[in-house]
């Protein structure tokens, strides 16, 4: 059990990182885990069950009724109220063209992904850069708190162990 914790923990993803605030999370945390969630349940409709019904014939068999269903879910579907007649092949009917089915989960799951990119960018040049962007944001915090002594001692200490990290430049 320890084995599996400690993978999930070591996942990117999952470790806590402090190089974001609220607003960030906000956008590449939740914003695509609310737009993933809709693309799943809007596509769960289309990939399990019949995704539409249209109104057929009643002489229509169960093959010919599947092909009619298909064929209204490949070509738009068109609003016609009950009271009016249906337009043959007029441009009223162009107009009343309801153009949403196949792309809208296609469409959520690009804007996931267009909302989780830059953190991921972010992340990609912050690891390859060699700074400690979680380092240097936490001392930043500890020298804001801190009184103006003990940030001296503490920047001083920090640059000293940066320095016999990086080798010292003569």
């Amino acid at each position: 059990m320890d084995r599996i914790v400690s993978v999930i923990g070591s996942l990117p993803s999952l470790v806590v990182q402090h190089d974001d605030d609220f607003a960030d999370r906000l956008s590449h945390f939740y914003t695509t885990a609310i737009l993933a969630v809709f693309a799943a349940i809007v596509s769960s409709k289309q990939y399990v069950g019949e995704p539409i019904n249209c109104w057929v014939p009643a002489h229509f068999s169960g093959s010919h009724e599947e092909y009619a269903n298909s064929f209204c879910w490949i070509r738009n579907t068109y609003y016609v109220p009950f009271t009016e007649e249906i337009p043959i092949k007029s441009p009223a009917r162009y107009q009343r063209m309801i153009p949403y089915y196949q792309w809208v989960p296609m469409i959520l799951l690009v804007q996931a992904l267009l909302f989780y990119l830059p953190i991921a960018v972010w992340r990609s040049v912050c690891g390859h850069s060699g700074l400690d962007v979680g380092n240097l944001v936490s001392c930043g915090l500890t020298f804001s708190s801190a009184d103006l002594s003990h940030n001296r001692k503490t920047m001083l200490n920090y640059m000293t162990k940066q320095m016999d990290r990086y080798g010292r430049s003569t």
